[in-house]
């Protein structure tokens, strides 16, 4: 008898989804969908719908779900994958690689799928031993241990949930990185909802993905500073409306304009706490 090993591994939250939804045949179309991609069988709308006995916009709408639900499995993936590299980076990065007779010993670098892979920039041989090796990382999150819990749980939650709502949101690397920029004055919440605003009234064709809304500046167009403004020796601390040219506190409003506000900024009496929606 011939042994039968090939595996796959299944996004089982999706499937226990739609089960728990009483959609179990809905379920059992996606198992064959899923399957399909990993072994790189190629099929059309019309034989889906015959395979599933759906029409053929039911097939192309699952389709379409299934993709996003998808997206989602892959970007968790990833994001495990980058923070189990990440620690195990740490414990050897600077360490001599042994040497056996004066050869260079096997360096064993983990594989991550889809993004450009840690490259080793420098092998330095001394009298058969091995230099150290600097490496260099495509998800720079190493030089923070709080990052890790962070990269974990908000941020994963985040961008699975931003990229089920949009589409084309950009590298998920370059994402993070920008972020980090601006994570001290701009909560993930707060980001999640001026994208969606952003994206909701930009055109497809001209919209940009979050790392560029990021670094562009463009989110400061669709939210407010929280800040703090030296008054006469006292501070005030409340949001500037720069539409209306109001700074709103907890008890009082202030006639703030746009002139104003820049002339304090200049002379350093303007201090931006964070930015709110």
């Amino acid at each position: 008898m011939k042994l039968r090993t090939h595996t796959i591994a299944l996004p089982t939250d999706y499937v226990s989804e739609l089960r728990n939804q009483a959609k179990r045949k809905k379920s059992r179309c996606f198992i064959e969908y899923f399957y399909d991609i990993e072994v790189g069988e190629h099929n059309s709308y019309s034989f889906y719908a015959k395979s599933w006995e759906v029409g053929k916009g039911t097939a192309y709408r699952w389709i379409e779900e299934f993709n996003k639900a998808l997206e989602i499995f892959d970007a968790a993936r990833e994001l495990k994958r980058k923070v189990h590299y990440q620690k195990a980076i740490k414990k050897d990065v600077g360490e001599f690689c042994p040497k056996s007779d004066g050869t260079i010993g096997t360096i064993a670098i983990e594989r991550l799928e889809h993004h450009q892979e840690p490259t080793v920039s420098t092998l330095q041989k001394s009298n058969g031993t091995i230099g150290t090796i600097a490496m260099e990382r495509s998800f720079n999150i190493i030089n923070n241990n709080k990052d890790d819990a962070f990269l974990d749980k908000e941020f994963y939650q985040f961008i699975s949930e931003i990229k089920m709502a949009i589409k084309n949101v950009g590298n998920i690397d370059d994402i993070y990185k920008s972020y980090l920029k601006v994570k001290d004055l701009l909560d993930l919440k707060t980001l999640s909802k001026i994208y969606r605003e952003y994206s909701n009234e930009t055109k497809s064709d001209r919209k940009v993905g979050l790392a560029k809304f990021l670094d562009d500046l463009i989110y400061l167009s669709y939210c407010n500073p929280y800040i703090e403004v030296e008054n006469d020796g006292s501070y005030i601390v409340g949001t500037w409306d720069k539409n209306n040219e109001m700074l709103l506190t907890k008890d009082k409003t202030y006639r703030l304009s746009i002139q104003r506000y820049s002339e304090l900024n200049n002379e350093n009496r303007i201090k931006t706490i964070k930015y709110v929606d």
